[in-house]
């Protein structure tokens, strides 16, 4: 089989436009390649941006948690206080036993005028 035929016709397509068409070709494929690789990197972009919140949210979570942490702790304090207080007052009005008719008087007419 005699080659040369299919050789002079390359040459023919390559002269009047088949090189163009081949490097249409080429420039597609390049296309394809670059639309790829952002499409990758486009997700490792959106990736890292989710990261980014969640990294933010976790920052937020935590400074929350803190401020709850400090506001229990100052409202236990506060009542540890009050329950210090109570107690103190039970005591003084357990060592000041009040007479039975002076519990019925109004306390400005009572002996010791405590309120």
């Amino acid at each position: 089989m005699d080659m040369g035929w299919v050789v002079g016709m390359v040459a023919v397509f390559m002269i009047f436009g088949g090189g163009s068409l081949i490097g249409k070709w080429i420039e597609g494929e390049n296309e394809a390649k670059r639309i790829r690789a952002e499409k990758e990197s486009g997700k490792s972009d959106a990736s890292l941006a989710l990261l980014q919140e969640m990294r933010r949210e976790i920052t937020t979570l935590r400074e929350t948690t803190t401020r709850f942490d400090i506001s229990f702790d100052a409202a236990i304090t506060r009542l540890e206080q009050r329950m210090n207080y109570v107690e103190s007052q039970i005591k003084d009005t357990s060592s000041h036993p009040v007479r039975e008719d002076e519990e019925s008087r109004p306390l400005e007419l009572r002996g010791d005028h405590r309120r």
